[in-house]
């Protein structure tokens, strides 16, 4: 009866719920209790209610604001002033009995006396809870988190955990108990006692008690938790949160511009970068935390666009290896050396202008490809021009997690490179360009073809690929042609797929990127019977036709040697379902790492 009626739920809407079923379905209310219930309250049941609450207090959540200011006489006046302009035009009024000021503990009593005359407010003593967090001034002590603990130890007061078996302690204790200090963590740090406190209360609960004594703890803390992968058991390790959360925070103070990043900086971080600050003003238990957020930030950081990024530091800032730049230079030199603070760009935009910068590049190259001139005032002012894009290509590589491999660098840009003042013959001509893939305007996609072909044993493929703006993938094909006998007709083939496919999707408006085809040889090969049938789009298609170098095109030439081996038309909608040689090409692309043209 209830398969039947549960299938009939899913097959058909609207559905109505059989009487015999629910006549299984026990009752939590009496009908008693119903009648109860639908009782409309008297006039004593609802006074009483109401002169239960407190007399101080709005029938609704408390909006109590924290105003922080100076003591000086003419700051609280202004700040009266304001409170009083407030109330004139809102209509509302400050509750007299709840307005209390905080001032330290070594204030003098004539400091507070004239607040107090100046304010009407009552003085009150700090530490206090706002949005249930501990607000304190000095040194941060326990007693200033110890809510978090008896919040926790209420809790678990409630559960009769005698009856729960290790796998439903373990549940509890990765949903529920794991997350209470959560909210206060991601406020402030707390202290290393409080943290070791809730992982005893935890282990203690995980391994359950005898006769009122814990059990013994087979195995410690930082081993459970720890990722079910590293032999834990998935539970969060708070001292791992701790950094994660102060992370997340020195994150947001460098990238965003908030009114709190600003004042984060300007105290901070002034004059100086993250990976230098020692944060002299910070208590010594947060400065610890906050240094290694931001070591965590700068070992793992990579700048992966140096165009979009003008505040990248050139000597500070990992962009062209495992370390910073400054790592490289000797210590003598580098306390000596001027120009700390300057940025990739302003590095690269007039290299001859930052002696020690340029100076520093062409020492770094030398090691890299052993060139033979070391001095940057040996090297003629073309090949200076050459070294920014060689330093963004190896930057770029560095920056994926890829080796630069000398022997991808063009023989004649190293013989270029080589040369000395007197040998600038033909110079600017012999320089590659870096190739990357361009993404398309915002709100267009780009679709990307190509066509393969082997003259040895006949086979022919085409693929292609149609990604947004941020180089991220919509879908993608490959499949196997039969009697052709060009690359060109291929790709034509695989054009008229992937605009199948677009039709097909209800894709209207795309940019258009073949990779051996020019417009007019497009045409011709579209008209051979042999290459393509008519194309009868269901919709209008508009498309923006351009031609685009081969490095630029990496994935869709992947593609279409993969598709030599299809035997039918594959289409991949995720790029984690991409083959192996398609994946390379496609994340260089969307992180922007280019190629070498010679």
């Amino acid at each position: 009866m209830f398969v039947d009626h549960f299938t009939e739920a899913f097959k058909s809407a609207p559905h109505q719920v059989r009487p015999e079923i629910l006549a299984h379905i026990p009752n939590l209310l009496t009908s008693d209790d119903n009648s109860m219930l639908c009782i409309v309250p008297t006039p004593a049941e609802i006074k009483k209610v109401v002169h239960s609450m407190d007399p101080d207090s709005a029938p609704r959540p408390d909006d109590d604001t924290l105003i922080f200011s100076n003591a000086s006489m003419r700051h609280l006046r202004r700040l009266m002033s304001f409170l009083n302009s407030y109330e004139e035009a809102s209509g509302q009024l400050i509750n007299k009995n709840k307005r209390t000021f905080y001032v330290p503990t070594h204030a003098t009593d004539s400091l507070i006396q004239k607040i107090s005359k100046t304010m009407g407010f009552s003085r009150a003593k700090l530490p206090i809870k706002y949005l249930r967090v501990s607000i304190y001034s000095g040194h941060q002590k326990s007693a200033h988190f110890a809510h978090n603990i008896s919040k926790t130890v209420n809790k678990l007061q409630g559960w009769k955990k005698d009856l729960l078996s290790s796998g439903g302690r373990l549940i509890l204790i990765q949903h529920i108990l794991a997350a209470l200090p959560i909210y206060t963590m991601n406020a402030m740090p707390i202290p290393t006692t409080i943290v070791k406190a809730f992982h005893k209360i935890l282990a203690n609960f995980f391994w359950g008690s005898y006769e009122g004594s814990p059990k013994r703890h087979w195995k410690s803390w930082d081993t459970i938790a720890q990722p079910k992968e590293s032999g834990g058991l998935g539970v969060l390790n708070l001292h791992h949160m701790q950094i994660a959360f102060r992370t997340k925070m020195m994150w947001k103070a460098l990238t965003t511009e908030s009114i709190w990043a600003i004042f984060f900086r300007g105290k901070h971080l002034f004059n100086c970068h993250h990976f230098e600050a020692h944060f002299p003003s910070m208590l010594a238990a947060d400065r610890k935390l906050w240094r290694q957020a931001a070591h965590i930030i700068h070992s793992n950081h990579r700048i992966i666009s140096m165009d979009n990024s003008p505040t990248t530091y050139f000597w500070y800032d990992i962009w062209t290896g495992e370390v910073p730049l400054k790592e490289f230079i000797p210590e003598d030199t580098w306390n000596n050396m001027p120009h700390k603070d300057c940025t990739v760009q302003e590095a690269f935009t007039n290299p001859t202008r930052i002696s020690n910068i340029a100076n520093q590049i062409w020492s770094e190259l030398f090691h890299l490809l052993n060139f033979s001139n070391r001095e940057i005032n040996d090297v003629p002012e073309g090949v200076i021009s050459s070294v920014a894009p060689l330093w963004q290509f190896y930057g770029k590589s560095s920056a994926i997690g890829t080796q630069l491999d000398s022997k991808k660098i063009p023989q004649h840009w190293l013989a270029t490179l080589h040369q000395n003042v007197s040998g600038q013959k033909n110079l600017e001509t012999r320089i590659p360009s870096i190739v990357p893939w361009l993404t398309p305007p915002l709100g267009r996609l780009k679709l990307n073809v190509d066509g393969a072909f082997t003259m040895t044993s006949g086979e022919a493929g085409g693929g292609g690929i149609l990604r947004d703006n941020e180089g991220k993938m919509c879908w993608a094909f490959a499949r196997a042609y039969h009697v052709l006998k060009s690359s060109l007709a291929a790709e034509a083939l695989a054009l008229r797929d992937g605009l199948s496919i677009c039709c097909s999707k209800g894709i209207t408006e795309i940019h258009l990127i073949p990779s051996r085809l020019s417009q007019s040889r497009l045409l011709a090969h579209w008209t051979l019977p042999a290459s393509c049938n008519t194309l009868q789009p269901r919709q209008k298609l508009e498309a923006e036709i351009s031609h685009a170098r081969r490095e630029a095109n990496r994935v869709a030439d992947c593609l279409a040697s993969f598709g030599m081996s299809c035997p039918h038309v594959v289409i991949w909608d995720s790029w984690a379902d991409l083959p192996t040689l398609v994946k390379e090409p496609y994340h260089f692309d969307k992180a922007g790492y280019p190629s070498i043209r010679p």
